[in-house]
């Protein structure tokens, strides 16, 4: 489960009654802060492993993940890097999976613009360096049709989920779906496969969750 949850929405309720009926293995979270945290606390008993960071800057960050889990973290991809980007290993079938979740900045200037293509061009090498199958989700504030969006696919060798399905727009939530884009996506590499791909209802936020079931 994939949610930027909007650090001023409130509505935690909605979030917990998602995770409920769908039952995700991880869940990977933007725009968490201390409150989001406080209202999601309940999640660490079916969510042991975890990791979090709460930030007033809609740069919070969150992942939750059930006890095949191992390890969770925040990190960072180098000491220019301003936003946490979250990490967890995981086993199932006895194969190892690890999942990233990252938030790059929303492109509204130069500086930001430039702030997210660098967190991406950081990004892509990390992710290929990484060992057995791996998922990164997040915010990624850009689109499929970006040039830099195909040049992180490209430098990365990940899969974008969405591909061969028909479009499934995240955002913005108050606007009707014919006018929303795709800003919240989920790649993984060629080992892993997606069963199933779908947004979720509307918690609150102004993205739209997305649900993925994978194989690998």
């Amino acid at each position: 489960l994939q949610a930027n949850v909007l650090t001023s929405n409130r509505d935690a309720a909605a979030l917990l009654s998602l995770v409920a009926r769908e039952a995700p293995d991880v869940i990977v979270l933007q725009e968490t802060n201390l409150r989001w945290l406080n209202d999601l606390s309940v999640l660490t008993n079916a969510y042991p492993v975890f990791a979090a960071v709460p930030r007033e800057d809609n740069f919070g960050a969150a992942i939750y993940c059930r006890t095949n889990a191992h390890a969770a973290e925040i990190f960072y991809l180098d000491v220019h890097d301003a936003v946490p980007s979250t990490q967890a290993r995981l086993t199932a079938n006895g194969r190892p999976l690890t999942v990233i979740g990252t938030h790059p900045f929303a492109p509204y200037n130069h500086a930001r613009w430039l702030g997210r293509n660098q967190h991406t061009q950081r990004l892509a090498p990390f992710i290929r360096h990484n060992d057995g199958p791996c998922v990164v989700t997040g915010d990624f504030n850009n689109t499929p049709w970006s040039s830099h969006f195909q040049a992180f696919l490209a430098g990365s060798g990940l899969h974008d989920s969405a591909r061969g399905r028909c479009l499934q727009p995240t955002w913005p939530t108050f606007l009707p779906p014919v006018a929303r884009i795709p800003l919240d996506h989920v790649f993984h590499s060629p080992d892993v496969h997606v069963v199933a791909r779908r947004l979720g209802p509307s918690i609150g936020s102004d993205h739209l969750p997305l649900i993925l079931d994978i194989a690998f």
